[in-house]
């Protein structure tokens, strides 16, 4: 197809494809599948599409945009890899890359989560006046369709249109042609900070890079720990689900997520559980949020895969055990603070699993020692 667009940003597939008939002045969808996929029956699918081998070679031109870059960088699917099985997230790319007749939403779990995704389109005003002012046009932002989430990291709530992208199977629209209206929100200045809190967070999910996933061993492992951490375990192995209750439910703000404290299946109490299933990215956020909100999203994916089946978890009683190993993180933390602020010492090489492993380990003195270093933030 001649003059294909180059992606924006997180610009997501199903924009990118709509630009092109724009572009190309085609107004009949079924000519824009044609020209596009050279496939009249492609879905048009705005979170997880299927044909990108399609889209790949229409930008083989540029020498970059492989199937895995478009998969990783413009569509939904990096807030589902890090939470299912290795083998769930190989074979969901590998159905990407061709026709997937449905299934990968069907493997990520999608349809089953209790938290959804918004068939209405969404959208953020003041990116969108930044889109026109950079690029001269707009363009639909993967951030805007976090599920469950409607909520820009960058400028707060999203406006809402009437319109689904499911009305048409075949129709791309393009963002410019829809018509949203400010979403009517009612919740107070605190929960608006935790909502926040989110989105951010989620953003720091959706940019991490393409890497193996935890296995869900290593979820249960890292969540049992971290219940044991910080005095919400009953012995070795057992947790005290009432007190994760009451670090949690305030932090919840989505109504998806609301904890019904009769019914012993209720998600919070699983996901401290062993994992027999994938949690939607919403209900691990919302955990982190009540237990490890300083912790970057890739700091905390990095200390769920150093959990394996020799793992000892060592809780705040017994932590004397170690002071050697103690003493040693901290001096390699206090040399690492005397030559480069806090917040870059988390990004360089080693630095993060360094936190992470006084975080989880030596709680106490890394945040008084940060403390006292606060200037450097």
């Amino acid at each position: 197809m001649h003059c294909f667009p180059v992606p924006y940003p997180d610009e997501l597939i199903y924009s990118l494809v709509a630009r092109a008939g724009i572009r190309s002045a085609i107004t009949s969808s079924k000519q824009l599948l044609d020209e596009v996929y050279g496939d009249r029956k492609v879905i048009a699918t705005i979170d997880l599409p299927s044909h990108l081998s399609s889209i790949s070679e229409q930008l083989v031109n540029t020498g970059r945009f492989d199937v895995q870059q478009l998969i990783y960088e413009h569509t939904m699917f990096p807030i589902y890899a890090p939470f299912v099985d290795e083998s769930i997230r190989i074979r969901a790319m590998e159905r990407m890359e061709y026709c997937a007749k449905g299934s990968v939403h069907l493997m990520l779990g999608a349809p089953a989560s209790i938290v959804k995704t918004s068939d209405n389109f969404c959208v953020c005003p003041a990116c969108v006046a930044e889109q026109k002012q950079k690029y001269g046009e707009s363009y639909w932002s993967r951030l805007w369709f976090l599920p469950s989430l409607p909520y820009c990291p960058k400028h707060g709530l999203l406006s809402q249109s009437r319109t689904s992208y499911h009305d048409s199977r075949h129709t791309y629209h393009a963002c410019g042609q829809i018509q949203c209206q400010p979403f009517l929100s009612n919740t107070t200045d605190k929960a608006e900070q935790q909502v926040a809190y989110l989105a951010n967070k989620a953003k720091e999910v959706m940019c991490l890079p393409a890497q193996d996933s935890p296995t869900q061993r290593q979820w249960s492992l890292f969540y049992n720990h971290l219940a044991h951490d910080f005095g919400c375990g009953k012995g070795t192995k057992q947790i005290a689900h009432d007190k994760i209750a009451d670090l949690v439910v305030s932090k919840i703000v989505t109504p998806e997520l609301t904890i019904n404290s009769d019914r012993d299946t209720n998600w919070l109490r699983t996901i401290f559980r062993r994992h027999r299933k994938a949690f939607s990215y919403l209900q691990h956020l919302t955990v982190w949020s009540a237990f490890i909100p300083e912790m970057s999203a890739s700091e905390i994916i990095k200390e769920v895969k150093s959990k394996d089946k020799v793992t000892i978890s060592f809780s705040k009683d017994n932590a004397h055990l170690m002071p050697n190993s103690n003493e040693k993180k901290r001096k390699q933390w206090r040399y690492l603070i005397d030559k480069t602020p806090i917040k870059k010492a988390r990004k360089l090489q080693g630095g993060g699993a360094l936190y992470a492993w006084l975080y989880r380990n030596d709680r106490d003195w890394l945040l008084d020692f940060n403390r006292v270093h606060q200037s450097q933030l």
